[in-house]
């Protein structure tokens, strides 16, 4: 064979070489990509279950007989832990927030002026809140970025004193100076409440899930489910200062003075 020949021939058997490595590691780098992906379904798989898992545990709790299990409504973050994942779990009375369908405007226009606005613009607000549910009442608390003007609003600061499940014209009071909150009641029969889990596998994977609603009292039936979902992360932050209840006459009302 000519050396010309040779030449042309190893030339070939060189990228022949390099193509056949490129395939080795694409395919190589895809098996490593959908391994991790699959670590990271299952991860994000366990975190659901786990958190899910908190939320039922809460639920059998609030429905037991004995009151003394009961966790405490608007209470520290309860610790538990489920298939050794770590879970934090918070029980929320639900009656101490504003519910958007059944609140007066003048409890709202109130809410609106503590968080900031003056009195004309938290009447544009409520009167816009009121035509949006002319068509139906609002059914999430996010809805309310559909409004224009309630969408400039800082939201993020606000979604936890708002509501759509309690059905409620009035607020409870949230907290009391001698206990820094209202206490339990002993019968939460009829009561609605928000329960949040949140359980971390790893401190990349965290899922947070909530659910809202009624205790019925009934030992067959013990709750109404209103909701349940995960939690996504809310990428606009909180940007007010201060977020504690403000002081009336001595007492703490939530989620503002009431006059």
């Amino acid at each position: 064979m000519p050396r010309r020949e040779q030449g042309v021939a190893l030339v070939s058997v060189l990228w022949m070489l390099l193509l056949l490595s490129s395939l080795a590691a694409a395919a190589a780098y895809t098996v490593r990509a959908e391994t991790l992906i699959t670590h990271q379904v299952v991860a994000l798989s366990r975190a659901q279950g786990a958190a899910d898992a908190g939320i039922v545990y809460a639920i059998s709790n609030l429905s037991d007989e004995m009151p003394g299990r009961h966790p405490g409504l608007d209470g520290p973050a309860l610790p538990w832990e489920f298939d050794g994942i770590a879970v934090t779990i918070t029980v929320q009375n639900e009656f101490a927030r504003i519910d958007l369908n059944q609140a007066p405007d003048a409890l709202l226009q109130q809410f609106l002026q503590a968080r900031g606005l003056q009195p004309d613009a938290a009447a544009e607000l409520v009167q816009q809140l009121r035509f949006a549910q002319h068509r139906q009442p609002l059914l999430a608390v996010e809805e309310l970025r559909q409004i224009p003007g309630w969408a400039a609003q800082n939201l993020a600061c606000w979604q936890d004193s708002l509501t759509v499940y309690s059905g409620q014209s009035s607020v409870e009071e949230l907290n009391s100076p001698k206990s820094g909150r209202a206490p339990t009641p002993t019968s939460l029969a009829g009561r609605v409440v928000r329960i949040r889990a949140t359980a971390a596998v790893s401190s990349e994977v965290t899922v947070t899930r909530e659910w809202v609603g009624r205790l019925t009292g009934d030992s067959r039936s013990p709750v109404m489910t209103m909701l349940w979902h995960q939690q996504r992360p809310d990428t606009s932050r909180c940007q007010e200062s201060a977020q504690a209840p403000a002081r009336c006459g001595g007492e703490f009302v939530a989620p503002f003075c009431i006059a």
